[in-house]
């Protein structure tokens, strides 16, 4: 274990128990946001974002909105190969996982502590990661080192359908932005939000 690395949870390889464990230090508010209607202001950079598409993005039933920049979370396919899509911790015995704990540890690791807005497949435990069966599928290291180390304004991910819709800690906003519901009907409307633009920087 390097001097930086944080911790391995004793029960990371069950993010439900986890978390009953972890929620009681926790905060948890959900928010509810809509899309603007109104073009973004002339020092606000927007971002529109949507994950968890699978192929399907001929039978969107919304229009996508204005932004400079487009984030996709991932699961832009229905199965994949291995150079379309990125590693995600292991879930249901599905293609490209990465087993828990260490080596998912080992890949947070490599995320920047300069990073604003951070964007992984997989959602960090806790946050838009509820399945309807009452499991979470979040990852616990990831929620550690979001919080502990690298402490981006906005963290963007997908991977639950169900878990669509925006959280925060009351310092990091949350959001899960899958496109697709549990049904795979890309019904969720892409989230998008502002961000200030630095001195010195343009669009």
């Amino acid at each position: 274990m390097s001097a930086q690395s944080l911790p391995i949870h004793p029960v990371t390889n069950n993010p439900t128990k986890a978390w009953e464990e972890l929620r009681r230090s926790q905060k948890i508010i959900k928010l509810n946001v809509k899309t603007p209607q109104t073009p973004p202001e002339e020092r606000m950079l927007r971002f529109v974002c949507m994950s968890d598409t699978h192929c399907l993005t001929s039978h969107l039933q919304f229009e996508i909105p204005y932004g400079d920049v487009f984030v996709h979370a991932g699961d832009f396919t229905r199965c994949g190969s291995a150079s379309e899509v990125e590693e995600q911790p292991e879930f249901c015995n599905w293609a490209f996982n990465v087993p828990r704990g260490r080596q998912c540890l080992e890949k947070w690791e490599a995320i920047p502590e300069d990073t604003d807005i951070l964007i992984t497949h997989t959602p960090p435990v806790g946050h838009g990661d509820l399945c309807c069966t009452g499991v979470r599928a979040g990852c616990v290291e990831l929620l550690s080192t979001v919080q502990s180390r690298v402490k981006p304004k906005y963290h963007l991910f997908g991977h639950i359908h169900e878990g669509y819709g925006v959280t925060t800690d009351g310092k990091i906003i949350f959001i899960n932005a899958s496109t697709c519901n549990i049904n795979y009907v890309p019904i969720n409307p892409p989230i998008v939000f502002d961000v200030p633009i630095p001195p010195g920087f343009s669009k």
